[in-house]
């Protein structure tokens, strides 16, 4: 399947049979995106509800939210896209699969006009990690978008933790080792807390070292706190 400037082709899911299908033009799956999620699956976490709301901006192909949906079918999952190409391969990869979790056309910049003040006990992203004019362009727009901070800056997504994150919840966000001053001097601006912070496994094969998940968090939150254990193995 090929358009404009999308290449359709499809992707086994891990330990299935079963397919999705992402654009090969823009933003690949990766190493990253496994390690999100076995790092939230991870089986020393501790979470105060069975039925945890859970936010994803940016889903892209969908991929995040369906491994999380695929092995925790009672979370209540959003999972939230602004390029108009990708929502529909998402949407399409969630039918395909057959989850319960929603999708919704959204731009992180203003999410309140997309879902009111509806707050959640995790927000996860992949997010664009790097500043516009830092890099090299490619001459696909969704993997620029996906890349660079076009549509989003890193303070966008620290507005949506303090707008839509529960007192006692956790948002997981995967950034370069390298913004991490920046990272925390906007979490202080915010009046946020980071928890913890976990490098991306070296041995994931697609993964860059240089990345980590920040785990991010309100100020004065409740003991009811959701943990994520930062001791990955």
């Amino acid at each position: 399947m090929k358009a404009k400037d999308t290449e359709i082709k499809p992707v086994r899911l891990p330990d299935t049979e079963k397919v999705i299908y992402q654009d090969i033009k823009g933003h690949r799956i990766t190493g990253d995106t496994q390690f999100l999620v076995d790092t939230i699956l991870h089986p020393h976490n501790r979470f105060p509800t069975e039925q945890l709301k859970v936010l994803e901006i940016g889903t892209g192909t969908g991929i995040i939210s369906i491994l999380l949906s695929r092995t925790r079918p009672y979370w209540r999952i959003l999972a939230t896209e602004v390029q108009i190409p990708q929502f529909f391969i998402a949407s399409k990869n969630i039918e395909t699969i057959n989850t319960k979790l929603q999708i919704r056309l959204a731009d992180v910049r203003n999410m309140s006009n997309y879902i009111g003040d509806e707050r959640f006990h995790l927000i996860v992203s992949n997010p664009p990690y790097y500043k516009v004019g830092s890099g090299r362009t490619s001459t696909s727009i969704s993997k620029n978008i996906s890349r660079f901070e076009f549509l989003c800056e890193m303070g966008d997504m620290l507005i949506c933790i303090k707008e839509h994150l529960l007192p006692e919840g956790i948002a997981v966000y995967l950034y370069p080792q390298s913004r991490e001053e920046e990272l925390q001097s906007l979490i202080n601006k915010y009046r946020l807390c980071l928890i913890g912070a976990i490098a991306v496994d070296k041995d994931q094969k697609d993964s860059r070292s240089e990345k980590k998940l920040f785990l991010i968090g309100k100020e004065n939150s409740s003991d009811k706190r959701l943990t994520i254990t930062t001791q990955y193995a």
